[in-house]
C-alpha cells in the first residue's frame, strides 16, 4: 500500500482571459507564495503590465511588485513612475515610530486585482505580523487602496 504524501504544496492556477489576470499561489506547511500578472490600458492604448510575487511563512508575508510597459520589442521597468513609494509612517501613526523609521518604505503584502483597477496594499513583514518592533501598536491603516489614475496609482 502507498502513502499520500500531504507535504508537497498545493497550487492553484487562476487565468481569466476576460480580465486579463493571471494567478498562481502554492501552499504548504505552514507557508506559500504567489504570483500574479495583470495589465492596465495607458492613454496612449499601450499595456502596463504588473507583475507580483508574494510569499509567506509562519508569519510576515511580503511582496514583490514590478511594472512594466513593452513597446517596440523592448521590457521596461517602470515601477517607480506608477508605484507611490509607501512609508511605514502610512500605515503606522508617526507618533509610534521611532526617528530611524520615520522615513524608511514599509515591508508590504499586496494583491493585484482580477476585476477592477484598484491594488490593495498592507503592512507585511514583520511589523504587519507581529506588530511593531513586538509591540501591538494601532495601525493608522490596515491596508492602503491604490487608485488607477489612467497612468499611475494614488492613495485613496
Amino acid at each position: 500500500m502507498g502513502s499520500e504524501d500531504n507535504s508537497s504544496p498545493k497550487a492553484v492556477i487562476v487565468i481569466d482571459n476576460k480580465n486579463g489576470f493571471f494567478g498562481r499561489r502554492s501552499e504548504g506547511e505552514g507557508g506559500g507564495d504567489s504570483l500574479e500578472i495583470t495589465y492596465w490600458i495607458l492613454k496612449d492604448k499601450s499595456r502596463l503590465i504588473a507583475v507580483n510575487r508574494s510569499s509567506w511563512g509562519m508569519c510576515c508575508p511580503e511582496s514583490i511588485l514590478r511594472f512594466f510597459t513593452f513597446n517596440d520589442f523592448i521590457w521596461k521597468d517602470v515601477t517607480k513612475d506608477v508605484f507611490p513609494k509607501l512609508m511605514i509612517s502610512d500605515f503606522i501613526d508617526r507618533k509610534y515610530l521611532i526617528k530611524a523609521d520615520r522615513n524608511k518604505i514599509a515591508p508590504v503584502y499586496i494583491s493585484l486585482p482580477r476585476e477592477g483597477k484598484d491594488i490593495t496594499v498592507q503592512l507585511g513583514g514583520e511589523t504587519g505580523e507581529n506588530g511593531y518592533h513586538g509591540k501591538p501598536i494601532p495601525l493608522k491603516n490596515k491596508e492602503i487602496k491604490l487608485i488607477w489614475n489612467n497612468e499611475n496609482f494614488i492613495p485613496k
